[in-house]
């Protein structure tokens, strides 16, 4: 670990992740440009639906909070014995069958938290497959094979 850390690669650039985590990427138009912003609702103590007076603004704001909340657990608990799909894909790169497979997914973390089980509960949920049974699979993730592996 330390050598890695003190590589020529994560040396040449330390100043990039400075600049991002302490300097002037941190807030205002440099952190627009490096992508380092998160959603208002995200930040702690930026709403609190209790405060709504509208009842209307209040079920707005609790539904925005429990799909960010969402958010955070699918990260967390995200099944470890299927591919991960990302929350946030690169522009167009996400097909019907890869929606269908996510919020299905969405729907497995959900019903894990709900059940109190976290990701090391490995259930048998047959419906959350890679296999829809339409013929379409995930592609097989091969970054973590053994180079000249299968």
């Amino acid at each position: 670990m330390r050598a890695s850390l003190e590589s020529a690669y994560c040396s040449a650039h330390l100043h990039g992740w400075i600049d991002l985590v302490f300097g002037h990427k941190q807030t205002g138009r440099g952190a627009e440009e490096a992508l380092n912003v998160f959603y208002y609702l995200t930040y702690a103590g930026r709403a609190d639906a209790a405060s709504a007076s509208d009842p209307a603004e209040r079920a707005e704001l609790e539904r925005q909070l429990d799909a960010h909340r969402l958010d955070l657990q699918y990260i967390r608990y995200f099944p470890p014995e299927h591919k991960y799909l990302s929350l946030y894909p690169t522009e167009g790169g996400e097909n019907d069958f890869v929606q269908k497979r996510k919020r299905k997914l969405r729907e497995l973390v959900a019903k894990r938290i709900a059940e109190g089980k976290g990701r090391t509960d490995a259930d048998a949920d047959s419906d959350a497959g890679d296999d829809d049974g339409d013929g379409e699979r995930l592609e097989e993730d091969d970054f973590f094979l053994a180079e000249g592996g299968t």
